[in-house]
């Protein structure tokens, strides 16, 4: 996981592409919570909760890893608009 999130990183993605991500992790994920507990294929039942779990669990940590760098964005984002306001000569009447 680190190894490909790196390799993203390092391409300089911008918000965009960091924003489709998660979009496309969120999409997984539906699709993840979907599968159905159990599976019947003749006089075979399969429990499909274990693999649903562990696949729920991969794309919130994958989907939580993407997030973090695009809050971390938008605080470095906000904090430069915020000292840019604070910074200006206040208007005189």
């Amino acid at each position: 996981m680190h190894s490909l999130y790196q390799a993203f990183v390092e391409g300089d993605p911008g918000t965009a592409a960091f924003q489709q991500e998660i979009e496309k992790l969120q999409n997984i994920e539906e699709k993840v919570c979907s599968i159905p507990d159990s599976l019947n294929i003749g006089c075979i039942c399969l429990s499909t909760a274990p693999i649903k779990d562990s696949l729920h669990g991969l794309a919130v940590a994958w989907k939580t890893r993407y997030s973090t760098q695009l809050h971390e964005e938008a605080k470095v984002t906000y904090s430069v608009c915020y000292l840019d306001v604070c910074s200006e000569p206040a208007a005189q009447t």
